[in-house]
């Protein structure tokens, strides 16, 4: 994409390499040919930018992704490799530019003018496109805080452990489980538990089947 460089991407390219390492956002980085040492305004706006860029919030095809992280430079994969440069160009030099400004990137880089300026749009740009996870998917939180992304030999057990807990514990299932309460079963158990001297058999059989369950 030598032949494609512009002043947008190639500012985003030393933001990313600068503030993205081993898959993870950093707070503070470098920007390679343009500061020596970023200000703690440019390492708070660049680690924004990086998070808007490489999260998974769907503001950039992973073709961008990759390229400004250097692991494709279109030697690689079954797309035409026209066809991935049409879609980094597109980020990099029309859209980026047109929600940003055409001079953002290389005045954040630099430090100069009132570059903070910026940093309201960005904030603006990261609630529209919220990074989204597959633990997302998940009813209760993960605690992701210091693990990094890490590969493993997943055995068998992993496996079933993993597809166990997405497919038991998924937000969307049990949205679909809770529809099956409809409001008059909620009234009759409701009833049970307010007059259990004055329930029929079956109800009292259900009644004890619902009061051995664990909280």
């Amino acid at each position: 994409m030598s032949e494609n460089i512009t002043k947008t991407s190639s500012c985003l390219k030393a933001i990313i390499r600068g503030f993205y390492k081993n898959g993870e956002v950093v707070a503070e980085g470098s920007l390679k040919g343009f500061v020596i040492r970023p200000s703690e305004d440019q390492c708070r706006i660049c680690a924004k930018i990086a998070h808007l860029v490489m999260d998974n919030n769907g503001f950039f095809k992973p073709d961008t992704k990759y390229w400004l992280t250097g692991l494709d430079e279109f030697n690689t994969g079954a797309d035409n490799k026209y066809t991935k440069r049409s879609r980094i160009n597109y980020d990099l030099n029309i859209r980026l530019p047109k929600l940003l400004g055409s001079s953002a990137l290389d005045e954040i880089c630099k430090g100069t003018g009132d570059f903070t300026k910026y940093e309201k749009i960005i904030d603006s740009l990261l609630k529209k496109y919220q990074n989204k996870s597959v633990f997302d998917k998940l009813i209760f939180k993960v605690k992701q805080e210091g693990i990094k992304p890490k590969p493993m030999a997943l055995s068998y057990d992993d496996i079933m452990t993993v597809t166990d807990i997405f497919t038991t514990y998924n937000k969307e299932r049990i949205r679909t489980v809770e529809k099956k309460l409809t409001p008059e079963l909620i009234g009759h158990i409701k009833y049970m538990e307010a007059h259990p001297d004055k329930l029929s058999d079956t109800d009292k059989e259900i009644w004890e089947l619902l009061n051995n369950l664990e909280m």
